[in-house]
């Protein structure tokens, strides 16, 4: 079977394998809520021909036979699109019909001229093709000037579909601010997300979670979080409230305290913000308590945003008006993360 022919199946167990590895707390974009999956209708052959007429070249194989598939999706190289303060971050694989050349994109001169600019990366003895499904750091970016934008741009963050001189295969760029990472074609991008490592936490090492988190391990908490180990308030608290520790170290310990959403975890939550100094770890905890359900959240975001000295007032002054998409009881916030 050729690639091309396979790719209607991996586009299916790409779907499945995103949607499963989702975190219990992440909000789809609305429309995967609708449909229950990320993609969208097929491309007919009449849409890709006319991509194609607009941008001047043939699309090749592995990627015509994903838009005859899933017409884009909602998800790109960065994983599903999800809704946060009830706004989706639009990062998704495009349409057909909004497929763009990279120079003809807002910031798409700036970028080949920073990564065709510099002699090391346009000396064809680094260019070193991806192999297989891995994906391979690209050294050499003079392919770069003729690549197309597939992905909605955020911030940096770029898929980019890139042909090879003599090859009718093309690349798949996951662009990012270091630069980017390589595959040797579509297919290959789909079985290297289908097959990649189990990325969920497993309930059957909550203990080991546990002891790493005593160890200083944090990212563990979040762990335990998704499991939903009562063990993450205690230990998230015994280190916020420790006074020999940083303020600056503290930041991220509030997190996996405010996915739980426990309304148990309010007075200890405030307890610590009459502590903190630190505005990054103060808005946090915020997050945290609005997670909660702290009926005292409006009050006190107000009092912020009224302060023209407090380092949190403008981010205050953000989120207040938000307060009014507040879920139904017990539903997760679809917060910033």
């Amino acid at each position: 079977m050729s690639d091309a022919a396979e790719v209607p199946r991996l586009v299916q167990l790409w779907d499945e394998r995103l949607r499963r590895d989702m975190s219990r707390f992440d909000l789809p974009a609305p429309e995967v809520v609708e449909t229950g999956s990320l993609l969208r209708e097929p491309a007919s052959e009449d849409d890709i021909r006319l991509a194609e007429d607009r941008l001047g070249v043939s699309l090749p194989p592995t990627y015509r036979a994903f838009l005859l598939t899933s017409n884009g999706a909602h998800a790109s190289s960065l994983g599903p699109e999800v809704q946060h303060w009830g706004e989706t971050r639009r990062h998704g694989f495009v349409s057909a019909d909004r497929i763009r050349r990279l120079a003809e994109v807002d910031d798409g001169p700036f970028l080949i001229g920073i990564w065709t600019g510099d002699a090391i990366f346009i000396d064809p003895e680094r260019d070193k093709p991806p192999q297989g499904d891995e994906i391979a750091a690209v050294a050499y970016y003079v392919p770069m000037r003729d690549a197309l934008l597939i992905s909605e741009p955020m911030d940096v963050f770029k898929d980019l579909l890139v042909p090879r001189a003599g090859r009718e295969a093309w690349e798949v760029w996951q662009f990012e601010k270091e630069g980017a990472g390589a595959y040797r074609d579509f297919a290959a991008f789909l079985r290297n997300q289908i097959n990649r490592p189990d990325r969920r936490p497993n309930p059957e090492l909550a203990d080991l979670y546990a002891a790493e988190v005593r160890d200083g391990k944090r990212p563990r908490l979040h762990d335990l979080a998704e499991i939903g180990d009562p063990r993450v308030g205690p230990l998230a608290f015994a280190y916020m409230l420790d006074p020999n520790v940083d303020e600056f170290w503290k930041r991220g310990w509030a997190q996996p305290v405010g996915k739980l959403a426990d309304p148990a975890f309010i007075g200890d939550l405030r307890r610590v913000y009459e502590q903190a100094t630190l505005p990054d770890f103060r808005m946090e905890l915020l997050h945290a308590l609005i997670r909660c359900g702290d009926p005292e959240i409006g009050k006190t975001l107000r009092a912020i945003a009224a302060d023209p000295d407090d380092g949190a007032q403008r981010w205050a002054g953000l989120v207040l008006p938000q307060l009014q998409r507040a879920p139904p009881a017990g539903a997760p916030w679809p917060l910033s993360q």
